[in-house]
């Protein structure tokens, strides 16, 4: 039997190999939405995925939303570099 977040965790995984660069939580939802992704995760749910041993915090940025004109920071992710 399949874990239950296998399928999430290998398209976010496809992802970052496509795109070639760390993303924030919220580019990963909107890469989900684009490729038309059925049964979204919530940011939360893809957030404690993140957190799984083959992707990394790579560092963070300021992230100004619009709604209160405030900066925050955001952690960047990526794929964790494996050994040979």
């Amino acid at each position: 039997m399949a874990k239950k977040n296998a399928k999430i965790k290998q398209k976010i995984e496809k992802i970052f190999r496509e795109e070639g660069r760390p993303m924030t939580t919220h580019e990963i939802m909107g890469k989900l939405v684009d490729a038309k992704w059925k049964n979204l995760p919530s940011s939360y749910a893809v957030s404690n995925i993140l957190r799984e041993k083959r992707f990394q915090k790579v560092g963070s940025t300021k992230q100004c939303t619009f709604t209160t004109e405030a900066n925050k920071t955001v952690t960047l992710w990526y794929l964790k570099e494996v050994e040979a």
